[in-house]
């Protein structure tokens, strides 16, 4: 049963020493995999293209975990049958009524899911033993998604799962990981007031270090321009610069099994 296989995995990275909070995004990661699965095995949802953090976890190690799934599409998607498609796959395959709900803003672009799990308690948290274990699915409509070469790299490593993840090259994802970054809103990190959220200067430097460069053309799609790959970097390290190193290391830390691989 999908509990005990997160139980399993709660009970090895505890006596790891791991902390309630890396574990908690690291059994969401396994999760991820159940919900790609469902995604990219059906023939109404598999045109999604993925993007974010967990691509980038899934198909090229990024080192830093990833709790959220995010995509993008040019088709509209029906809500309220995804939910009853999806809680169906959970109920059909795993013996299991996961909780689903929704927003969709008419003012915003991007409607959100929220999938509700397992209570912690059940999987042997102590600290966070009241919550539920959830995960976040973001669906982005892009009108100019097809525009863009796409890739697939191979999901379920780990797990008994086969599937395929469509997504875009890293040029692309590099981009869109750019508007996010550079048009994030003001939000507090404790007390300290940030736009910019510690997850993406990480992403960004990663994309940096591996000398890859964005897709200019998905910028421009999203109303960002820049002439040249030096007036974008130096952008994005003036971004960066914006955030407290203590404000960045504290709020990426429960990201990390390793606090100091920051």
């Amino acid at each position: 049963m999908l509990i005990d296989k997160l139980k399993l995995k709660f009970k090895e990275l505890k006596e790891e020493g791991r902390t309630e909070d890396s574990i908690l995004i690291a059994l969401k990661e396994v999760l991820q995999h159940y919900i790609l699965n469902f995604i990219y095995t059906s023939k109404n949802y598999s045109h999604l293209t993925m993007y974010g953090g967990t691509v980038l976890r899934i198909g090229y190690n990024l080192p830093r975990m990833s709790e959220d799934l995010d995509f993008q599409t040019n088709k509209k998607i029906d809500l309220d049958k995804f939910v009853d498609d999806i809680k169906k796959y959970f109920r059909d395959n795993y013996v299991f009524e996961v909780e689903v709900k929704y927003k969709s803003p008419s003012e915003k672009d991007t409607s959100t899911l929220f999938m509700k799990f397992f209570t912690l308690k059940e999987l042997g948290f102590r600290e966070l033993a009241h919550q539920k274990i959830h995960v976040k699915v973001d669906i982005n409509y892009f009108d100019a998604a097809d525009k863009f070469i796409k890739d697939t790299i191979p999901g379920g490593k780990g797990t008994e799962l086969a599937y395929t993840i469509k997504t875009y090259p890293l040029s692309t994802l590099m981009a869109s990981k750019a508007v996010a970054f550079l048009k994030r809103d003001a939000r507090g990190i404790g007390d300290i007031l940030t736009n910019v959220k510690s997850k993406d200067v990480y992403d960004m430097m990663w994309y940096m270090n591996r000398r890859t460069m964005p897709d200019l053309e998905y910028l421009k799609a999203k109303g960002i321009s820049f002439d040249t790959f030096l007036d974008f970097r130096d952008k994005v390290k003036l971004r960066a610069n914006e955030i407290k190193d203590i404000a960045f290391r504290n709020e990426l830390s429960q990201f990390f099994y390793n606090r100091n691989e920051l």
